[in-house]
């Protein structure tokens, strides 16, 4: 016991007290006094360690929710990114629908999904341009085929067929080349057949199909200087109903003997088969890919045969 009549916090650790001694009332005072302050010590000492644990729990709550947020926003930024990426493939779409049994129904079908997507136009029989023309105005851009799919037509047939086309509301003819001709080495006779049609389609789109499937590499280069110098809008790479579709290796080749000096642009069609493909495509340089599968392609992931 201190000078206070209080005991050292030391001493009472060992001492042992007998009831007479804590009937003393300074004894019982100090002791009891004592109690209650380490009492209390122990009980701030707890606040202290509690409020600590709670001090780190909250920051701990608040980095996961920034990081949470950041994931969040990460998320969104890569939807946003895949959503313009998509947008942007669409817009270089051809929309095709060129089978012998398609009905209004199908190409209803196709035109509704061309409009809501946004692409580049939609490519379909010409017995059906005339009636899309009147259902959708300008609102849809219309493609159509001549001389379709052998290409063997006369010149004035393809000729007919081009002013009809744009006449009944056409903005867009693909034309196939005379795969005769070039097979027998008349380039002259191509070329003539291609300036013939563009003059027949004025200020609207030519494309020309060459069906590479069919050719040599020769024949290939050839047909790019044809094409040039016709004066059509673009190159084509296949109908989608020969042997074979298009392929990278066509487009690259393009590339490499397309005059410099005129604005010839690509068109891949037929065998894109993958999402992977039609990027790859369009990173080569392709303006438009003609293609029926481009939303299953697309918004379900699933494959397509490559035909259109």
């Amino acid at each position: 016991m201190n000078d206070n009549g209080c005991y050292n916090r030391s001493n009472l650790i060992n001492k042992t007290f007998n009831v007479d001694e804590l009937k003393k009332p300074a004894v019982s005072v100090g002791f009891f006094v004592f109690c209650a302050q380490s009492v209390e010590c122990r009980i701030y000492q707890i606040q202290k360690s509690v409020c600590r644990q709670i001090t780190f729990l909250n920051k701990m709550f608040s980095k996961t929710k920034r990081n949470q947020k950041n994931v969040d926003s990460a998320d969104a930024e890569e939807r946003g990114n895949e959503l313009m990426k998509k947008e942007l493939i669409y817009q270089h779409i051809d929309h095709t629908l060129l089978k012998a049994v398609s009905s209004w129904e199908d190409i209803h079908k196709l035109c509704e999904e061309a409009v809501a997507h946004g692409m580049a136009s939609v490519c379909i029989p010409p017995s059906y341009i005339k009636r899309v023309h009147e259902v959708y105005g300008d609102k849809l851009n219309i493609c159509t085929v001549i001389g379709f799919p052998l290409g063997y037509n006369t010149t004035e047939v393809k000729r007919s067929e081009v002013e009809q086309a744009i006449a009944e509301g056409a903005k867009e003819v693909d034309m196939v080349v005379n795969l005769g001709d070039v097979k027998n080495g008349d380039f002259d006779r191509v070329t003539e057949e291609i300036a013939t049609l563009k003059r027949a389609a004025g200020d609207k789109i030519l494309k020309v199909i060459i069906e590479t499937c069919y050719l040599t590499e020769e024949e290939k280069i050839r047909l790019c200087r044809c094409v040039a110098d016709g004066g059509a809008d673009y190159i084509k790479t296949s109908t989608g109903f020969g042997t074979a579709g298009a392929k990278i290796e066509d487009i690259r080749l393009f590339k490499e003997n397309l005059p410099k000096d005129e604005d010839v642009k690509m068109k891949a069609a037929g065998g894109v088969r993958t999402r992977e493909d039609l990027e790859l495509f369009l990173e080569e340089g392709c303006e438009r890919i003609g293609t029926s599968s481009a939303i299953k392609i697309l918004e379900d992931g699933e494959n397509n045969n490559g035909a259109y």
